[in-house]
């Protein structure tokens, strides 16, 4: 009797263990969890990227991140696309940061994705600064422009000081495609600001050809920027150059003018065997050299009946008298005679029309 007793409490001990245990955990979700977490950050822009299957029904994600010394999660997203930008969340580039996704279809969720650790500054990579070069008396001025961080378009800063990891800037300079000498742009040094570094490099006088390139680093974490573009520039003596540019001068002009001399020539000589003044006949059509023909023979037979012109100058009262006196008939005729000869052929005028040489 007693043995059955402690088989039946054993018995019921264990159904109670079993009970709790089923109670303690849940049943697992349906819902699919995110796979192959990954961070890419290109120019301090980091982006969490995810892979998920394709549903009949579009799941939404919750992204949620934790920063080193803190003890809960940030929420980042909620969104229905598969990535996310974490920048905001960011405080230090140089701390560790970890983040987890899940899937949400109506009421039921999946279980969290852990992302491993991430470090902006160890595991971002960042683009070339640009350059700008220019040459100044017997010095190189290099303008180093630090990269932007930019999001959505968005200017948001720039890669170079102490926040950012970066700061220092190591420049190549290369001379006539052969020595490579190494310089280093610290922070504090030169002319530094929020937008670029200006420094100076010393040149020869010498006919040199400058190449010019750079690199952001941060000496700590051995972290470099990916190299700038090479920026080449020829130094040459001020007095070879102007002796060089007055000499390809001098052929010119003498081509120049050798040229405007030989136009003058030929036009002179072209003008010399075309005679301007020789005016060449067009032949008019037969029926109108016959109208032109009788035209000139009526302005002939006319010209023999039209009397000449007589004008009277009009003169005061008391010459008058003195004119008539002077004026005869015949010192008229001779005076028409001498005038047109053709009309004292033609014989005197008709005695109808008179000749008065002033009309009251």
């Amino acid at each position: 009797m007693a043995l059955l007793l402690l088989l039946l409490v054993a018995l019921t001990t264990q159904a109670a263990s079993w009970a709790e245990s089923s109670a303690a955990e849940p049943e697992p979700s349906s819902v699919p969890i995110p796979t192959n977490l990954t961070i890419e950050a290109y120019n301090f822009n980091p982006i969490l990227y995810w892979n998920y299957p394709i549903m009949a029904q579009k799941p939404v994600f919750i992204v949620q991140v934790k920063i080193y010394g803190e003890d809960e999660w940030f929420d980042a997203c909620n969104t229905s696309h598969h990535h996310c930008n974490i920048i905001f969340l960011i405080k230090n580039p140089e701390y560790s940061l970890w983040t987890r996704v899940k899937a949400r279809l109506g009421q039921e969720e999946s279980a969290y994705a852990v992302s491993g650790e991430f470090i902006l500054c160890r595991q971002g990579k960042v683009g070339p600064p640009k350059l700008n070069i220019s040459h100044k008396e017997d010095q190189l001025i290099i303008k180093i422009f630090h990269p932007l961080i930019v999001v959505n378009g968005k200017e948001l800063g720039v890669i170079f000081g102490e926040d950012t990891c970066y700061t220092n800037y190591q420049v190549y300079e290369r001379i006539n495609e052969g020595l490579i000498i190494e310089r280093i742009l610290k922070e504090n040094e030169d002319d530094c600001d929020e937008t670029q570094c200006n420094f100076s490099i010393p040149v020869s006088s010498q006919n040199f050809k400058y190449c010019i390139s750079a690199e952001g680093i941060s000496p700590l974490m051995s972290l470099k920027t990916e190299m700038s573009e090479e920026h080449c520039i020829t130094i040459s003596d001020s007095k070879n150059s102007k002796s060089i540019k007055d000499s390809i001068w001098i052929p010119v002009g003498a081509a120049l003018l050798l040229f405007v001399i030989l136009i003058l020539v030929v036009v002179c000589w072209n003008l010399k065997k075309i005679n301007p003044f020789k005016n060449e006949r067009i032949p008019l059509p037969k029926s109108l050299m016959s109208v032109v023909k009788n035209a000139s023979l009526e302005a002939k037979s006319e010209s023999k009946y039209v009397s000449p012109i007589i004008y009277e100058p009009i003169v005061p009262e008391n010459e008058k008298v003195i004119w008539e006196e002077q004026l005869s008939p015949a010192t008229i005729s001779s005076m028409q005679t001498e005038d047109d000869p053709g009309i004292a052929k033609h014989g005197d005028l008709p005695k109808e029309q008179g000749f008065c040489p002033f009309r009251q």
